[in-house]
């Protein structure tokens, strides 16, 4: 296991997140991010519960700045098309859906 700060207490490699590259915004250059979660359902036929579905929370990053979700996030989760533009759909706390 490893601290924040990359420090093995069990002999593994020792990795400093500091001496990496900050990950930034593509739209605005923002450093800041929050998370929030995203609900997925699954069809119960899918999980074999029948007509019972779940939900399943996906935490993703969004931009402190500008509100826009990270792209690795929209690639690594699919939600290209969950993001597209819908009629009478309107963001809270400044959540870019595009």
């Amino acid at each position: 296991m490893t601290d924040l700060l990359g420090k093995s207490n069990i002999g593994g490699p020792t990795v400093n997140p500091l001496d990496y590259e900050t990950k930034r915004c593509s739209k605005c250059g923002g450093i800041l991010f929050k998370t929030y979660t995203i609900l997925k359902e699954i069809p119960g036929m899918v999980i074999g519960q029948g007509a019972k579905s779940t939900l399943v929370p996906i935490n993703v990053f969004v931009c402190e700045k500008c509100g826009k979700i990270l792209d690795s996030d929209v690639k690594m989760f699919k939600l290209d098309k969950d993001l597209e533009p819908k009629e009478n759909i309107q963001s809270s706390n400044n959540v870019i859906l595009t």
